[in-house]
C-alpha cells in the first residue's frame, strides 16, 4: 500500500444528461468470478421529491438535506443503488448470501426558486462497485452528510483475502463555480498483518497535508508530518474517479 493512498483499478465513470433506460438482463459472473457489466440510468432532470429522481429498476439508499449552494433552501443528496437480484453474485446455495455487485449513483439536487429540485450531479465512480466477492461493502448509510454547506463521503476498504489493507476515506466537497470542487480528503488506514497504522489530512483550500504513521501496539502516536501540497486549482466530484483509487 502506498503511504498516500491506496492502488486498486479504477472503476467506470459515466455521467450524462439525455434519459436513457435501465439494462433489463444481466448476465453471468465472467469465467474469473468477476461482476459483469451494467448499464446506468440517467437521471430525471427535475422533480418534486427524492422519488421522482429514482429510476425503475434503481432503489434510494440514504437521502440527505441541506443547503449546498448557500441560497437558504434545503437541497438533495442522494445515494441510489440498482435493485436487481440479477446481480446478487457469488451464492453457493439458498442459504448462501454471496455479494451485492449492484452498482450506485452518488446524486445532487439543487432546491428552485420556483419549487422542486433540480439534477446538477450523478457519478457513479467515487462509491465502488463491488465486482468481486473478496471485497466487502464500502458504503453505509452514514457514509453520506451535509455538514456546515459541505457534502461529505466516505468510503471503506476491506479484503477477505488477497490483501491486508482496510482503509476509511473522507472526501468533503463545496458547490462552488458549477461544480462540486474537492477541498478535503482524510483518510486512515492499517495494515492488518503488521499492525501497522496511518492517517492522513488533505486541506486543499490552504494548500497543506499532514501524515501519522503508528502502530496499533502503541499509544504512542507517531510523528506528524507536514507538507505543502502547491496551489492547484480546485478538482470537481466528476473529476476524482474511484474512491478506492484517489490517492490524495
Amino acid at each position: 500500500m502506498r503511504p498516500w493512498g491506496l492502488s486498486l483499478f479504477l472503476g467506470a465513470l459515466l455521467i450524462g444528461s439525455a434519459p436513457a433506460a435501465a439494462q433489463e438482463e444481466v448476465p453471468d459472473e465472467d469465467a474469473e468470478g468477476n461482476a459483469p457489466p451494467v448499464t446506468y440510468t440517467n437521471l430525471a432532470a427535475t422533480g418534486q421529491v427524492e422519488k421522482d429522481f429514482v429510476p425503475k429498476g434503481w432503489k434510494l439508499e440514504v437521502s440527505r438535506k441541506g443547503d449546498l449552494d448557500k441560497d437558504g433552501r434545503e437541497d438533495l443528496a442522494l445515494v441510489l443503488r440498482m435493485d436487481s437480484d440479477a446481480l446478487v453474485l457469488g451464492r453457493t446455495g439458498p442459504d448462501s448470501p454471496g455479494y451485492n455487485a449492484n452498482p450506485r449513483i452518488l446524486a445532487v439536487a439543487l432546491a428552485q426558486p420556483s419549487g422542486g429540485y433540480r439534477t446538477v450531479l450523478q457519478d457513479h465512480a467515487l462509491i465502488p462497485r463491488v465486482q468481486e466477492e473478496r471485497f466487502d461493502d464500502p458504503f453505509s448509510a452514514e457514509g453520506l452528510s451535509v455538514e456546515q454547506g459541505t457534502l461529505k463521503v466516505k468510503v471503506s476498504l476491506f479484503l477477505s483475502m488477497g490483501g491486508w489493507g482496510a482503509s476509511h476515506s473522507t472526501f468533503t466537497f463545496r458547490h462552488q463555480q458549477g461544480c462540486f470542487k474537492l477541498i478535503g480528503f482524510d483518510s486512515s488506514s492499517m495494515q492488518r498483518n503488521t499492525g501497522q497504522t496511518e492517517e492522513a489530512s488533505f486541506n486543499y483550500l490552504s494548500g497543506e497535508a499532514w501524515k501519522v504513521r503508528g502502530s496499533i501496539e502503541s499509544d504512542t502516536p507517531g510523528k506528524k508530518v507536514r507538507r505543502k501540497l502547491g496551489k492547484k486549482p480546485l478538482r470537481c466530484l466528476q473529476d476524482v474517479g474511484n474512491g478506492w483509487e484517489f490517492s490524495g
